[in-house]
Formats: C-alpha cells, structure tokens, sequence
C-alpha cells in the first residue's frame, strides 16, 4: 500500500476518521505493531502478537561488582615550599679551579633547590664534591629536590671584562 493511499483512504475503525485527518487534529496514531499485517500483507506470527500487546517492562537493574577498596598511600616527602634564597655571583674572568661557592659559610646547611640566572660564559660546576662530575653551567639550568651542600666551579678566564654567573639557591626552614 502506497503511502499517499494510505493517507486518503485508510480510516480508523474505532473513530472512523481518515488518518490525515487524524494527524492534522494532533491526535496519537495507533503503534504500527499493533497491526494484524505488514504493509507488505504478511500477517504477524500469533505469539509475536501477544508480545507487541504487552507493555514493555525494563529488566531488572543488574548490580555491578564495586573493586576493592586498596589502602590510602601516604605521601612520604612532597615537593616542598622554599621559603628562603640567595644569589651566589662567580667572577668569570678570574679562573677558577673546583672552587668552592660558599654555601656551608654563608648559609650554614645544605639546600634543596638551584638554578642559573645569568651565565655570560662558559663554565662548569660540581655538586656535593670536587670530584663529582661535572656539568655545563647554562642559563636556566636547575638542580632539584636533592640535599647540595656545595657547588664547586671550574672556568678557563673570560675575554669579557664584566663576565660574570649568578646562581640562586633556595631551601626550606
């Protein structure tokens, strides 16, 4: 059945109203699965009629397995809050051989953070000992959370009159 046919001649028999009708009043149209056959004329197996007849239930909720609740871990050591600083200048045009900056004299314990702010040469340092080994001091470079109780510097003389490093240190009291 086509469905402009559909429209003009198909009437519901409990109002006796044509379908177009029905739709133009807003009026709720009958579900098409309540229907005894198929647009194509096969008719619905009996038992899937009484199926579509019944109102729909959802099925039960299914419960789901929560995991097991692990202990909480406790943080040991976070990153921690510096509240203290100092600025350590290196005269770069002096040379300098595993020199020692002066952390234990000047602030009188080990620090936890530093960095290098200005670097107008080339130079290398050495945490902790002389005879660590030695890293390229660059603008920008940063030693963390680790105790430094000393930086020791080691340098060639500059050709720049007012080269010079600074490096900062931080730490928590």
């Amino acid at each position: 059945m086509t469905e402009e046919k559909l429209f003009k001649e198909e009437k519901y028999p409990e109002k006796g109203t044509p379908l177009l009708e029905r739709l133009l009043e807003g009026k709720r149209l009958p579900c098409p699965h309540s229907q005894t056959f198929y647009e194509h004329g096969e008719r619905i197996p009996p038992e899937v009629e009484k199926l579509l007849d019944k109102p729909f239930t959802p099925p039960p909720p299914v419960e789901i397995e929560k995991p097991p609740e692990y202990p909480k871990i406790q943080l040991i050591r976070q990153t921690p809050v510096f509240n203290r600083y100092e600025h350590f200048e290196i005269d770069l045009t002096q040379a300098h051989e595993n020199a020692p900056i002066g952390i234990s004299q000047k602030i009188g314990r080990p620090v936890s953070f530093m960095v290098i702010i200005q670097a107008d040469d080339d130079f290398y340092y050495r945490l902790n000992s002389p005879t660590a080994p030695s890293l390229k001091g660059q603008l920008g470079i940063r030693e963390e959370l680790m105790e430094i109780n000393e930086i020791y510097i080691t340098n060639q003389p500059s050709s720049n009159p007012n080269a010079k490093a600074v490096i900062r240190v931080m730490w928590y009291e």
